[in-house]
C-alpha cells in the first residue's frame, strides 16, 4: 500500500509478541501488525532496554488500538459539536478535534 499522501495503514491492527530467530539469543520482537500479519512498527531487542516488557506491550497494545479509535473519534465529533455549550465543554471539545487533527497529519 502506498503512502505517499500520508495516510495510515488502514485497521484493525493487531499485536504480536514472539522470540527472535535463535540465532538472537532470546531476544523478543514486538509488532504492530495489520489484519493480514504485514508489519506495520517492529522492534527488536526489547528485552535490553530500560523499560519493562510490560510498558512495550502496554505502548504496543495502544498503538495497535490507534486507527480503531481514530474512527470512532471521527464518528463521534458530530455528536459531541452538540454539547459544547460552557467553555469548559467547548474547551475539552476543541482539544479533541486537535487530537484527531494530530492523527490525521495536520497539527
Amino acid at each position: 500500500m502506498s503512502n505517499a499522501k500520508g495516510k495510515h495503514t488502514s485497521g484493525p491492527w493487531k499485536v504480536y509478541h514472539a522470540l527472535l530467530r535463535p540465532q538472537f539469543s532470546g531476544h523478543k520482537i514486538i509488532e504492530i501488525q495489520s489484519d493480514h500479519g504485514e508489519p506495520i512498527v517492529t522492534w527488536a531487542g526489547f528485552d535490553n532496554s530500560d523499560r519493562l516488557k510490560k510498558t512495550h506491550l502496554a505502548n504496543a497494545r495502544l498503538m495497535a488500538a490507534a486507527p480503531t479509535m481514530l474512527r470512532m473519534m471521527k464518528a463521534a465529533k458530530p455528536i459531541l459539536a452538540n454539547f459544547c455549550e460552557s467553555d469548559e465543554n467547548r474547551k475539552l471539545y476543541d482539544e479533541f478535534c486537535n487530537a484527531i487533527a494530530k492523527a490525521e497529519g495536520r497539527r
